[in-house]
């Protein structure tokens, strides 16, 4: 947020002044926003509607000198949204519905500015649940219509402060409002950390009616309010402590979300509480099973324990699946072989082997187990043992009698 409001500051600065070192730090703090934050490729847009609107700039004058800026904004959008890859069909709206998404989205930002409780780091309920509830379709409506009261009202003013307000808090939310599908979607529609940036916004509008009210009243309500926000605020700081507070938080607000199952299973991963961990990792899996990382984590958790034959169970539920369906194979080979079921772990290798899988995807689920059991030391040998098994079972023999010593030597 730093780096935005100061490139919205600098922008300013140079378009009063025509200063080109404010143009350059403008631009830089541009650019160091949207690495730190894609969410922040929008602040040409709201530079623009700052300086059109409220310094009464040419449209055509400022829209020429930010078009670097634009030009870059844009680009980190198409990375990003590469980097973020397929989406769920379950968190991902079709095209028809997303401005209605979107429109509900915004109600929910907007009522936590008015008043803000309950909060949380992530909110129950995603699309594919929540389009089957009237109340997603009544406060989209109830947005629009707020819309078009605001925009009413605001034609009957003089001043151009509102109608900035009021795009600078759109703007600043569009990205993460669903027009475009985002990552965190997987875990909850909203979340209250995007409202931020859209808040100065919101300032714009607070300040033009303060100023323009003929009474002092609504200053002295506004101090008021601000004052409880504040302690709010305050009463929020003991949830971000650690990790572990953050999850029982989350835990609270959302029990049957995803992420709060998965935050609270790495908070007591670090812990060291790794039997407790253990029910966390495999509630989250059980509610999101498209996880490739929730399952790798749920594997290595399960072999750490030693809990073989429940990670054998496991796989063998996993073997058809069309997401997890190759690595819960290679990982059961790697099982086998580290449970003295050689000749079968490593046949379960070569039929997949035969099949075309790549073969450094052999190897990766193996070192992990191996170093889980037998120790870091010991994972090259091991491997070019079954690198060797691999390409004939004659080499079972020397691959037994490496295993054989090496528990020994444990």
């Amino acid at each position: 947020c730093l780096f935005g409001l100061s490139s919205l500051y600098a922008g300013l600065v140079w378009a009063s002044t025509g200063s080109r070192a404010a143009y350059g730090a403008a631009v830089v703090l541009c650019l160091g926003a949207i690495l730190a934050k894609p969410q922040f490729v929008v602040l040409p847009a709201l530079a623009l509607v700052l300086q059109i609107l409220v310094l009464g700039k040419k449209p055509r004058e400022v829209l020429l000198a930010s078009v670097f800026s634009i030009v870059c904004c844009l680009g980190m959008a198409y990375v990003t949204s590469a980097l973020q890859g397929h989406f769920d069909a379950s968190v991902t709206a079709p095209l028809w519905l997303r401005p209605i998404e979107a429109l509900r989205n915004l109600a929910v930002y907007s009522w936590k500015v008015v008043i803000p409780y309950p909060l949380a780091a992530a909110y129950p309920g995603l699309l594919g649940e929540l389009i089957k509830e009237p109340l997603f379709w009544i406060s989209a409506f109830l947005m629009l219509l707020a819309l078009a009261l605001a925009l009413a009202t605001f034609r009957r003013m003089k001043s151009p402060l509102p109608y900035a307000g009021g795009a600078i808090y759109i703007l600043a939310l569009s990205p993460v409002l669903g027009f475009v599908p985002f990552n965190y979607q997987q875990y909850s529609e909203v979340a209250d950390r995007y409202v931020y940036f859209a808040l100065p916004g919101v300032s714009m509008i607070l300040a033009w009616f303060l100023a323009t009210s003929s009474s002092r009243k609504p200053l002295f309500g506004v101090g008021l309010v601000l004052l409880c926000f504040a302690a709010g605020a305050a009463s929020r700081a003991p949830v971000w402590q650690s990790n572990f507070t953050l999850a029982g938080d989350m835990l609270r607000a959302n029990p049957r979300g995803f992420a709060s199952q998965a935050q609270m299973a790495v908070a007591l991963e670090r812990l060291g509480r790794y039997d407790e961990s253990l029910p966390y990792f495999q509630k989250a899996f059980e509610l999101n099973s498209r996880d490739t990382l929730m399952f790798r984590n749920l594997e290595l958790k399960l072999c750490g324990l030693g809990r073989f034959d429940e990670l054998l169970t496991f796989y063998k539920l996993q073997m058809n699946d069309p997401i997890h369906g190759i690595h819960a194979r290679i990982g059961m080979g790697h099982l086998l072989i580290l449970m003295g079921r050689v000749r079968d772990g490593v046949v379960e290798l070569q039929q997949l082997r035969e099949l075309g899988t790549p073969l450094p995807d052999f190897f990766q689920p193996g070192q992990k187990f191996l170093a889980l059991r037998f120790g870091r030391a010991e994972i090259r040998p091991v491997v070019t043992y079954l690198e060797a098994a691999l390409d004939q079972l004659p080499g079972l023999t020397s691959l037994i009698n490496l295993r054989e010593a090496t528990i020994k030597r444990q």
